[in-house]
Order: structure tokens, then C-alpha cells, then sequence
């Protein structure tokens, strides 16, 4: 992970449309879009330094001093303002190891943080240290609104606040404290008004030069045009599909109890594995957590051919900040068993290369600004399509360096991403030769979480076990 440049916008701004359609299905306690990072430290971090680096944090990152505010009539998508009432110590809480001092007492606590969830009226993030672990050790949770950042966000959230060596670097004078703007309803409309108007003039203008562009190719080739465009909606309908049940015969209910387990896999493991079938890390990940699902179906009795799942891909473009969101959750069955992992790697790895391309359709691009068109609506029709998946399925990587926060090493790093009304979420963070998995489940849905750990490290071994066949021949 590598640090940035320490001067992000603090220029006032609107959330995009997947932004405000998260914002919106939230009221739904089992749709909150809580993000939680564990980080383990190899020593508690020096309480002066990263306080001042949080401060900095708060007047430079977008939106870490700032509140979500609606506009009024709901005249544009949310907008980020200037909490003039921001106070770092209510963000950042110091705390004594609780129970045994191991990493399950952290996994607990942030657990039930996590379902205790985030204040709406304030900057939507906190800090825990957790000091006096085993060895030494410390811990820092980090819980986030997703609203904030995506994964690749919260990876350069840490390169900002941390460093390269154990000494933290001089970032020179504090940077002054953003303005606080009009926070008036009145002036609130008059900003989403213009705002709004300013996003449909370069639609519109967008949409012009695109006809413009393409009614040539369309004109000679009509039925090519028609074909591609008919392709290009039905890739995207089977994506957005309503569902009424789930594939899963096992775990259909949902409470939003949550319950976080970790794992570690051997990264370059996983690497290798990938590598015998000219596949992806994300292949791999994938093909060891639907393989541990299917074992975990088939312990209980009740095997299953096909999963559906959630996948967030990155349509990040070039010149695109790094901070905020740029992704698109993208669903699709997929059929699960463990007879072949390596042919079930191969298979995956055409079926998420499918994904990805529709992800970056213009259409899909859409879909936020046509969902959040319903309003309160929203809720219910996300709700029908989220709650019904079986599982969310995400991977980052932060690189081969070790980075330090506040003079304290990182040694591991595990996510646990929002369920959004599924059954489970398993991240991955790849950090130096270690693959870090975080899996937060709901306890209605998966009631014996440590069978479904188990079943999943069962999933990796069988997958890594593929790189290690590859050696041999």
C-alpha cells in the first residue's frame, strides 16, 4: 500500500446516484451498509501522532468532516456539507483489550458496533484502538458508511493517514479547517435546483454527442445496432432480476443478527492455483468460498447446484478519484459443487469476465439513476432483489509493503462487508503474502457460523491444493 498525496478535495459535493440509492435503502435495518476493518498492530499506535493525523484526515479526505444532508424535495441526490459541529473525540475512542485479550474479544466488539451502526447526523465513521492484546499487540476498527468509500477507497483513506516506515513521515503545517456553507433548507434547495439542472444540460449534451457518434454505424448497420442493443438489455435484466426466493434451501432467514468470523490463507497460494488454470486471485477466492458452500450445504443435507451472488466490480476510468465509490454490485447464479474446483475455476473466470463487461455498460451505468427515480419506492424494490441473494462476494488488494499507522505495524487486515440482506458477506484483502478473509454472516441465516468457517477453510485448502499439483507435474 502506498502513501499519497496528503491534499484531497474538501470541495462540497453530491453523491452520485448508487451513493443516494444506498443512503435511501438504509432505513431497512437489514440493508445498513455498515463497512467495519480490523486492523492488528504489532504495538499500540502513538495516541499524539495519529490524532493529528486524524485531524488532518478530517480537514483534507472528502466527506470526513462532513454530514449527508437530503435536499429538500428530494431536488437532487444527497450532498456532503461542513459539519460545523465536528469533534474528532467523539470519532476516535480508546479502549482496554476486552475478555482474553485474543483477536476474537476485537471481532466481538466490532460485531456488536458494527450492529449498534452509525450515527446519520454526523460524519459517518468512527475509530476504536484497542489496546493491551496477546504479545503486545493492539487493534484499530474502522467503521464506515459504504456511502463514503468502496474498498479501493478505504485502502487510500489508510495510505493518507499512514506511512512506509515505522518513523511517520512530516506532512508540514495542518491544513486550515474547511468552511461551513449554507445549511438552510432554502439554501439547500437553491443548490440541488441548480445542481440538478447542471447534471440533466450534460446529459443531455453527453446524449446528443453520443447519437451524433453512433447514428452512422446505425444507419449502415441497423440489425448489428438493434442485435447489440437487445443483447446489451437483456445482460443487464438478468442482473437486476427480482427473485422471491432464495437458491439457497438452507439459508433463507434473515434478522440482521451478525456474526464475524477471520481467516488467513496463504496468498501466493492462491496465486499459484489461479495460475494452473490462467485464472485470477478473484477466481481463485471465489472458487474456495462457493466450494465451501457447497460443503456446508451438503453437511447439513442439503446439497444445491446453484448460488446467487453479489459481486461488486470496479469501473473505475482512468483520472477517477480514488476516494468515494466506483463500483457496480453485480448479481448472477452460479452453480457450486466440489467434485472439480478447477474446472469450477475456469468456469467462474468466464462467467465474472462476462460480468465485469456488463458492469461497464452504459446501461448498467444507468441503473442508479433510474432505481433512485422511485424514491422511498427503492427500498422496496431493492429489498425484494437483495434479500433473496445468498451470499456477497468481494476482494482488494493492499499490496506487497507493510505500512504503519502512527508508528504501530500493520500486521493483518480483515473486512467485514455490509450482508445488504443476505445471508453472508466474505471479503478478501490481500496484504503482502498473506490472503486476510472476513466473513460476517447473519446468525438467522447461518446459525453455526464456525461450521461455515470450517467448510470455507476447507474451500482454500482444496484450491491452493490445485497450485501445489501444478508444482509436482
Amino acid at each position: 500500500m502506498a502513501a499519497i498525496d496528503n491534499h484531497a478535495s474538501q470541495k462540497p459535493h453530491h453523491t452520485g446516484d448508487l451513493d443516494a440509492m444506498l443512503w435511501g435503502i438504509e432505513k431497512d435495518p437489514l440493508l445498513r451498509q455498515t463497512i467495519t476493518v480490523v486492523l492488528v498492530l504489532d504495538r499500540a499506535p502513538d495516541r499524539e501522532v495519529l490524532l493529528d493525523r486524524l485531524e488532518r484526515g478530517s480537514r483534507t479526505l472528502p466527506s470526513f468532516r462532513h454530514r449527508l444532508v437530503e435536499a429538500p424535495l428530494r431536488l437532487s441526490t444527497p450532498r456532503w456539507i461542513v459539519d460545523p459541529n465536528f469533534d474528532l473525540s467523539y470519532h476516535v475512542r480508546w479502549i482496554g483489550a476486552p475478555g482474553d485479550g485474543s483477536l476474537d474479544g476485537v471481532l466481538e466488539f466490532a460485531r456488536q458496533s458494527t450492529m449498534s451502526g452509525l450515527d446519520r447526523e454526523r460524519p459517518l465513521w468512527t475509530i476504536t484502538v484497542v489496546e493491551g492484546l496477546m504479545g503486545g499487540q493492539a487493534a484499530l476498527i474502522l467503521m464506515v458508511n459504504h456511502v463514503m468509500s468502496d474498498g479501493t477507497g478505504l485502502l487510500a483513506i489508510f495510505g493518507v493517514l499512514g506511512d512506509l516506515t515505522r518513523r511517520p513521515r512530516y506532512l508540514g503545517p495542518m491544513p486550515a479547517i474547511p468552511e461551513p456553507e449554507d445549511q438552510s433548507r432554502l439554501g439547500l434547495a437553491v443548490e440541488a435546483a441548480g445542481y440538478t439542472g447542471q447534471r440533466i444540460f450534460g446529459f443531455l449534451a453527453r446524449s446528443l454527442g453520443s447519437t451524433t457518434r453512433s447514428l452512422p454505424t446505425a444507419v449502415r448497420r441497423p440489425r448489428i445496432t438493434a442485435t447489440t442493443l437487445v443483447k446489451d438489455v437483456r445482460a443487464v435484466t438478468r442482473i437486476v432480476a427480482p427473485n422471491l426466493k432464495t437458491l439457497s434451501p438452507l439459508m433463507t432467514e434473515r434478522r440482521g443478527w451478525l456474526r464475524f468470523a477471520a481467516l488467513e490463507a496463504d496468498l501466493e497460494g492462491l496465486r499459484k492455483a489461479a495460475k494452473t488454470r490462467d485464472c485470477t486471485v478473484n477466481d481463485a477466492f471465489l472458487t474456495a468460498v462457493a466450494h465451501g458452500f457447497a460443503l456446508y450445504h451438503k453437511r447439513h443435507g442439503k446439497p444445491v447446484e446453484r448460488l446467487r451472488t453479489t459481486i461488486p466490480v470496479d469501473i473505475r476510468k482512468p483520472g477517477d478519484p480514488l476516494f468515494g465509490n466506483r463500483v457496480n454490485g453485480c448479481r448472477m447464479a452460479i452453480p457450486i459443487g466440489v467434485d472439480d474446483p478447477g474446472a469450477a475455476m475456469a468456469n467462474y473466470h468466464a462467467l465474472i469476465d462476462g460480468l465485469k463487461g456488463v458492469a461497464k455498460l452504459p446501461l448498467a451505468a444507468a441503473l442508479g439513476t433510474a432505481i433512485n427515480a422511485f424514491g422511498p419506492v427503492v427500498n422496496l424494490v431493492i429489498g425484494l432483489i437483495m434479500k433473496h441473494d445468498d451470499f456477497v462476494l468481494s476482494d482488494v488488494n493492499a499490496g506487497g509493503l507493510a505500512f504503519y499507522l502512527a508508528g504501530a505495524k500493520v500486521l493483518s487486515i480483515f473486512p467485514f462487508g455490509p450482508t445488504i440482506g443476505t445471508a453472508a458477506n466474505v471479503t478478501l484483502v490481500g496484504y503482502r503474502h498473506k490472503a486476510l478473509i472476513g466473513i460476517n454472516a447473519d446468525a438467522a441465516a447461518v446459525p453455526d457460523v464456525g461450521a461455515l468457517v470450517a467448510c470455507i477453510r476447507e474451500g482454500f485448502d482444496a484450491v491452493i491444493a490445485l497450485g501445489e499439483e501444478g508444482q509436482l507435474e
